[in-house]
């Protein structure tokens, strides 16, 4: 089933459980851009690699809809909040032990943008998966379900887990982890936070040095 939406003429397919191909393509493309800078020296530090515009994974979001469960003020707050797991300075450390490039989601305002964050009722009940707390559409939009209750916690926990998608995660299995795509351990710990698993999965997704688990 597709769905047209108005605001940005894009469509929206309703699968909560594939990373879109078109989100895909786009991270490979800022991949593959940052392979083709020009070389560093080999004794660039890390606080230096953070402030080359190709060293950084830059991907510009905006919120187009929001949910009566709490003030505009908060859930602009909430959403950033769920996109800085991604970008902690634990994170960073992280993935630049490792070469990879670190990752800035920066919000942004009109047409300048790369994925969307939207609150919705309507689409889920459409398509009867009201159970679906969230999911990241074809075009890029994070869904977040408002048949929930959205608490703050709630909020940052589900943006952090479809950004993960965004970033070419998968789900795991292991309670703790960010990207558990099991439902009820998902929700019940509304982890805020990555986990070692979830870390070694992202220099994996953003393919960095191998790692052995």
């Amino acid at each position: 089933a597709v769905v047209s939406t108005q605001s940005t003429g894009r469509e929206e397919e309703l699968n909560p459980h594939i990373l879109k191909e078109d989100v895909v393509r786009w991270l490979r493309q800022q991949l593959n851009n940052g392979s083709q800078q020009e070389e560093q020296p080999d004794e660039l530090t890390a606080a230096e690699a953070q402030k080359s515009d190709q060293s950084v994974i830059l991907i510009k979001y905006r919120i187009s809809k929001t949910t009566n469960d709490q003030t505009i003020a908060d859930q602009i707050d909430f959403v950033r909040q769920g996109f800085n797991i991604w970008q902690t300075d634990e994170v960073k450390e992280y993935l630049l032990q490792h070469s990879c490039r670190t990752i800035n989601f920066q919000p942004t305002e009109g047409n300048d943008y790369d994925i969307t964050v939207t609150f919705d009722r309507d689409i889920f009940d459409r398509y009867n998966s009201r159970e679906h707390s969230a999911y990241l559409g074809r075009a890029g939009t994070i869904y977040i379900n408002d048949n929930y209750d959205l608490s703050r916690e709630l909020i940052i926990h589900l943006v952090g887990h479809e950004a993960g998608h965004v970033l070419n995660l998968g789900h795991t299995y292991t309670r703790g982890d960010l990207m558990n795509g099991r439902p009820t351990e998902n929700l019940m710990e509304r982890t805020l936070s990555l986990s070692n698993h979830d870390k070694k999965n992202l220099v994996s997704a953003l393919q960095c040095n191998e790692l052995s688990y």
